[in-house]
């Protein structure tokens, strides 16, 4: 089974319903059978930047739970995996999470 971790970029766009073509499949699986993993402070991330698009905070609590938190989980990761990843996040450019 396919899993798939989303950051905000790929959240947003897929909300704006604007996801970049090679996007699809993945977004495609996850709404129909594989799973999706994000973590909460991405969810966050996502609402400050829609709201910044004009989106009102009832809208956004639509879309978060109606949108991604059905069909995504939220994965728990505890503090030092978050700095590490922050860290590959910055050392290695072109990784995409």
């Amino acid at each position: 089974m396919s899993k798939y971790l989303f950051y905000t970029g790929f959240i947003i766009l897929a909300i704006l319903n604007r996801p970049p073509e090679k996007w699809y499949r993945p977004w495609n699986d996850v709404k129909g059978v594989k799973m999706g993993y994000t973590i909460e402070h991405v969810i966050a991330e996502v609402c400050y930047q829609l709201l910044r698009r004009e989106f009102t905070k009832e809208s956004l609590n639509l879309i978060i739970f109606q949108k991604i938190k059905t069909v995504m989980s939220m994965a728990k990761i505890d503090n030092v995996s978050s700095i590490l990843a922050g860290y590959y996040y910055m050392r290695f450019k072109n990784l995409s999470l």
